[in-house]
């Protein structure tokens, strides 16, 4: 097995970054120069409240506008689980976490939703965004 040290993926990174034909150029650009791509949008409770399906609506809608290219989606729904652990209770038995708490049977599921575009278009996507987002609350997603 290869021993890849930090400093030696460090080198690698700043060498694809200054090379232009190197494969990886575009990329390690982005990191080395701090060109990520900018959130430009993320779920927030009143827009689901409209429309559950806002992120694929709106992730559709900015690709559509500024290409697929210069867009990135990053969501995440946690699947369905129970946090449950031992507890030692005062006379001594074992009882589940779950059962003794009311408050771990009402963990909400963690949900997250961002949508992000290259930084140069950032002020651009804003703006269109501002102007669109009513519209597309009221837009249902479209299928994969």
């Amino acid at each position: 097995m290869q021993n890849i040290s930090d400093n030696n993926v460090l080198v690698e990174v700043w060498q694809a970054a200054t090379h232009k034909d190197h494969e990886l150029h575009e990329m390690a650009c982005r990191l080395v120069k701090r060109k990520h791509y900018r959130r430009l949008y993320e779920r927030n409770p009143e827009d689901l409240s409209i429309n559950p399906h806002i992120g694929k609506v709106v992730f559709d809608q900015v690709k559509e506008v500024f290409g697929s290219e210069n867009v990135r989606r990053d969501n995440y729904t946690q699947k369905g689980s129970t946090v449950d652990f031992p507890v030692l209770y005062n006379n001594g038995r074992i009882i589940s976490s779950f059962l003794l708490s009311e408050t771990l049977q009402r963990l909400p599921v963690a949900s997250l939703d961002y949508i992000f575009i290259r930084p140069d278009l950032l002020k651009e996507g804003q703006v269109w965004f501002e102007k669109n987002i009513q519209k597309m609350l009221s837009m249902v997603a479209k299928e994969e």
